[in-house]
């Protein structure tokens, strides 16, 4: 692709572009350091530089057609066109126009390759955070589970619910749901809907607790366990 070796291309492109630019290299050579550059820094993934130095090498490829049209024009005016002259014009203009729309297309292309690039790494970024969602929101329920058991291992050691929280109740009845997932369909699907507190006496039951039992866990009277079994039925599917 270069006609320089790859060893004098590197040490050219090491040195400063303010030097590099103060040197009176030919329009060629400019054109094959570019282009080293660029194919470099789309190896290493830099694929904005590349475009720029893409971008200096193409400008210089486009003012060199524009200068050598002109001149062929000018010659054009000032020397009569005869059947031999035009033919070898209109083939040099055909392969500038192609070679014009060949650095176009190539350049194009490669804004869309760095496009391209920018959209996977938007798409990474995101998995990630929905990665990291993924990952709290497993800790978290874990947790929660884990403090649910505790209430469930405090009720074997013989110990109340007393002063439970409305969330650690929750957690209760998560943890039962989630260890015993059958029983727990099987007692709460005849209801149309329960409360939390309705829902943890059908699990105490479930446990094989009584309702003196329950009493005792809930620190409640036995008007309330009534009052919890006739709000029950009422919900009850038809």
């Amino acid at each position: 692709m270069y006609s320089h070796p790859d060893s004098a291309m590197t040490l050219i492109c090491q040195m400063p572009d303010s030097l590099l630019s103060s040197q009176q290299l030919d329009d060629d050579v400019r054109i094959d350091i570019y282009f080293f550059r660029a194919n470099r820094l789309m190896k290493e993934r830099k694929h904005s530089e590349a475009i720029e130095w893409m971008d200096k090498a193409m400008n210089i490829k486009r003012k060199n057609m524009e200068k050598e049209l002109a001149a062929r024009k000018e010659r054009q005016v000032r020397t009569p066109i005869n059947t031999f002259i035009a033919p070898a014009y209109l083939g040099s203009v055909s392969v500038l126009a192609l070679a014009l729309l060949g650095t176009i297309l190539y350049d194009r292309r490669l804004r869309q390759i760095s496009s391209l690039h920018s959209s996977v790494q938007k798409k990474a970024d995101e998995i990630g955070i929905l990665s990291s969602q993924l990952q709290q929101i497993h800790n978290t329920t874990t947790e929660q589970l884990g403090r649910g058991k505790q209430w469930m291992d405090l009720l074997e050691q013989g110990k109340t619910m007393k002063n439970i929280s409305i969330e650690e109740e929750q957690y209760f009845i998560d943890y039962y749901a989630f260890s015993h997932p059958e029983e727990y369909k099987r007692i709460t699907s005849p209801y149309r809907q329960l409360s939390l507190r309705h829902t943890t006496y059908l699990i105490l039951s479930e446990m094989g607790y009584n309702d003196k039992d329950i009493m005792r866990i809930l620190m409640v009277k036995s008007s309330t366990i009534r009052n919890y079994r006739l709000r029950m039925n009422k919900n009850k599917w038809e």
